[in-house]
């Protein structure tokens, strides 16, 4: 894979990611619960200051789906339901 395909491939992540959010109304903080990760971390990906690894790569896609998948539209801030970063990293180190 080129790095220009890298780079519209992490784009169209990011922005599903971001229209997941809307679509709820979750803030980053509140989508972090889904990915394991913080909402300073969602920022800087959505605004291009840092790429996700490809650990938070794979954790993303799967934060999306549980987003997509979450019946109300609102969620309580510091409600975790995503992967915790100790599953994340057994689920990855297999």
């Amino acid at each position: 894979m080129s790095h220009y395909d890298n780079e519209a491939e992490m784009k169209e992540l990011i922005e599903s990611l971001q229209k997941a959010m809307s679509e709820k109304n979750l803030s980053p903080e509140q989508a972090a619960g889904y990915i394991g990760c913080t909402g300073i971390a969602i920022r800087r990906w959505i605004k291009g200051v840092h790429a996700p690894s490809p650990v938070y790569r794979a954790a993303i896609r799967v934060g999306i789906k549980k987003i997509k998948q979450e019946r109300l539209s609102t969620r309580r801030a510091g409600s975790s339901r995503g992967i915790s970063r100790f599953d994340r990293q057994l689920r990855f180190k297999q």
